[in-house]
């Protein structure tokens, strides 16, 4: 089994161990992004060197196709349409999957994959931006690299998405501490007093 096709199935493995158990096992998803880089840079670089939009764009039918199956089946159950996951805009947190405007958070990959594809080509569809890709592929390579660990730690900060961040669980409230009442001491049977000395008969 080639190399990157056993990495792609242990990625997937591990996002799949990661939401269906407890165990902690992370690193899925960074994976499958940085496969997704090597299959640009391997496969489809030429097409963007060359500004063949509809060529580096192709391979994303195999992607739409059964995300559209998947989105129909939750808009048949749901009776409305997801609009944010239809839009591809799931991932910004525009709304949240309890509102049923969007699907559950695990297709979030789908849209990032579509909007990483769709930014590609406007980046590289200037004429210079082209010439540069073809000229040194490696160095176009390491700027976006370097570019996207930029945007990675201060975009966050810049434009942070409270609607996909859900609210820290809060503590239960502390326990009131009741007054307990006083037990009553009972008195074994040969501590008790016992009866007086009858009375005297009357007269």
């Amino acid at each position: 089994m080639p190399m990157p096709l056993l990495a792609r199935a242990l990625a997937i493995l591990a996002v799949v161990v990661a939401h269906q158990t407890f165990w902690p096992v992370y690193g899925g998803a960074a994976a499958m992004m940085v496969l997704l880089g090597m299959s640009v840079a391997q496969d489809r670089a030429r097409f963007l060197a060359e500004g063949d939009a509809a060529g580096f764009l192709a391979p994303l039918g195999r992607v739409l196709v059964p995300y559209g199956l998947v989105l129909a089946g939750y808009a048949l159950v749901w009776q409305q349409v997801p609009w944010a996951s239809v839009a591809l805009i799931g991932n910004f947190a525009v709304t949240v999957p309890e509102t049923h405007l969007m699907l559950p958070y695990l297709y979030w990959f789908v849209e990032a994959y579509v909007q990483i594809c769709l930014l590609l080509v406007l980046l590289f569809r200037p004429a210079p931006m082209r010439r540069w890709l073809s000229g040194s592929p490696f160095g176009t390579g390491l700027a976006l690299l370097a570019a996207g660990a930029l945007l990675r730690v201060t975009l966050p900060e810049l434009w942070p998405l409270p609607a996909g961040r859900r609210p820290a669980p809060r503590a239960p409230p502390p326990r009131s501490r009741r007054r307990r009442r006083p037990r009553r001491r009972t008195v074994p049977p040969w501590c008790r007093p016992g009866p007086g000395p009858a009375p005297a008969p009357a007269r």
